[in-house]
């Protein structure tokens, strides 16, 4: 099933709830809400508490904000290969191929300062936002070389 969402900062996107698991193991099956009702045992909750699907993200509307793309540092999504897409309050959501280890998902947590949840995307999608966010950096460089928009703090972080 899609749902339409809205990801503040004017973002906008269409998201299901496919699994980010391999297709092989999941393939194209749609993952039931938790809360649709039935009984289930401790086995199953306990495995569906380990394994969250992560919903898909079928395309982008717009490409992200300038604003969006400042709270998540471009050196970092490229080397996770992943990208925002939405925020809203004390939540970025990434767009990401594959899922991110909790290791990783920490240290973004750390670095923007807000949660992270991830959707899945295309490698497509992922490398199209970020040729765009490298034409955008490219902009926010003044003539002497220093970044303009990216605070030292966050990049000592990185």
């Amino acid at each position: 099933m899609v749902y339409p969402r809205s990801a503040g900062v004017g973002m906008r996107f269409i998201a299901s709830t496919r699994s980010i698991e391999s297709v092989e193991d999941v393939g194209e099956a749609m993952v039931e809400h938790p809360h649709a009702g039935g009984e289930t045992n401790s086995a199953t909750n306990q495995c569906s508490q380990r394994i969250q699907p992560v919903p898909y993200l079928a395309f982008l509307a717009d490409y992200p904000s300038r604003r969006l793309l400042h709270l998540f540092p471009y050196e970092l999504a490229c080397r996770y290969q992943c990208v925002p897409v939405g925020a809203d309050r004390d939540m970025l959501t990434i767009g990401t191929s594959q899922r991110q280890d909790d290791a990783v998902i920490a240290h973004f947590e750390q670095v923007t300062r807000r949660g992270i949840f991830q959707v899945r995307c295309e490698v497509s999608m992922i490398d199209d936002v970020l040729r765009y966010w490298q034409r955008v950096e490219v902009e926010n460089v003044n003539h002497d070389g220093k970044m303009l928009t990216e605070p030292q703090s966050v990049r000592q972080l990185i």
